[in-house]
């Protein structure tokens, strides 16, 4: 599973994953961590869900 985290300047990854853990169970957890500028949006302002993937791709190849 795969997280996409748009962090704002105060908080850091490391605080994010362990803010998380406190809440889902370990195998709940995402096995990959990406942080992002911003959440990519199609004209309809929907997620765009293709860019994520590619995303994906990208950085765990």
């Amino acid at each position: 599973m795969h997280a996409f985290l748009v962090l704002k300047d105060s908080i850091s990854l490391s605080e994010a994953k362990k803010s998380i853990a406190s809440v889902l169970l370990a195998t709940e957890q995402p096995k990959y961590w990406h942080t992002i500028d911003a959440i990519p949006l199609m004209d309809s302002s929907k997620v765009d869900v293709q860019h994520l993937k590619k995303l994906c791709q990208k950085r765990t190849h």
